[in-house]
C-alpha cells in the first residue's frame, strides 16, 4: 500500500506542476 501512494504521487505532483505552471504562462494566452 506504501508503494502505490509513493508511485504515483510524484507522477501526479509534476503533471499538476506542469498543468498550474502551463495555466499560469499561457493565462495571458488564454
Amino acid at each position: 500500500m506504501a508503494f502505490f501512494p509513493f508511485s504515483f504521487e510524484p507522477i501526479f505532483c509534476i503533471i499538476e506542476i506542469i498543468n498550474f505552471s502551463l495555466l499560469g504562462r499561457d493565462d495571458v494566452y488564454y
